[in-house]
């Protein structure tokens, strides 16, 4: 680890890192695809689609999105100045345009996939959370945030930590699929269970018989069938 070992000098301000990009376009005029912050994941760096997006065979395709877009090309990071506390940020992949409340950055002097990793740390997130003004919407400001002192070791140990934290995020994504792989088939045994218990009762051996309903299907034999209406009454109450 001597090799990627940070010295406590070796930082620098953001805006001398990286450049903002500052070009507007209408969307009207444009067919670049439209990133918005719906499509960026919280803490992870990926793109992700939404209700106006979908990501078909590995190609991003958005609706119009909104009139005037920022400008943003292939190996800009973007970062989310709009409530910061959801660390929203992503290497684009492509040229594109997006929401003027990302921010494209254009690295200069930092490689980018350290310079994701570095901006989505909790650290970073929590000075431009603290620096955010307006109370329903903060919003981080670009003059406070290209501000924030950052590290900046040599290219090549920018470039052995971000390996180094692709493999390791890589394997805990991986666990992570597994267990909401498992915690998926849990759920879908648990309705399972509670749907037989209910629909059929305890006793497996029990005869059988139609409901004459289509949903419920057959039933205890001993059971009866009752309308819902009179087995419950309904709350009439106004506050």
């Amino acid at each position: 680890m001597s090799d990627v070992a940070l010295s406590n000098q070796q930082t620098l301000k953001l805006k001398y890192a990286v450049e903002l990009r500052r070009n507007r376009i209408e969307g009207a005029d444009s067919d670049r695809p439209y990133v918005g912050l719906e499509n960026i994941e919280s803490g992870t760096g990926r793109l992700i689609a939404s209700a106006t997006t979908e990501i078909a065979d590995g190609e991003f395709v958005s609706a119009v999105g909104d009139s005037l877009s920022a400008v943003f090309e292939a190996g800009d990071i973007l970062f989310g100045k709009l409530r910061p506390y959801l660390a929203k940020a992503w290497i684009a992949e492509f040229n594109g345009r997006c929401s003027t409340e990302l921010l494209p950055l254009r690295p200069e002097k930092i490689d980018p996939r350290f310079g994701l990793y570095v901006i989505l740390s909790q650290q970073f997130i929590d000075a431009v959370d603290a620096s955010t003004f307006g109370s329903k919407m903060p919003r981080a400001d670009w003059e406070f945030i290209g501000n924030l002192p950052i590290p900046l070791p040599t290219q090549r140990q920018q470039s052995s930590i971000a390996r180094f934290l692709d493999r390791e995020t890589a394997d805990i994504d991986a666990l992570i699929a597994a267990k909401q792989r498992l915690l998926d088939l849990l759920a879908e045994k648990r309705r399972a269970i509670v749907a037989e218990a209910v629909m059929r009762g305890l006793d497996p051996t029990a005869p059988m018989r139609p409901s004459g309903i289509d949903w419920l299907g057959d039933i205890p034999a001993h059971w009866e069938i009752e309308r819902s209406r009179w087995l419950f009454t309904e709350r009439d109450q106004r506050s």
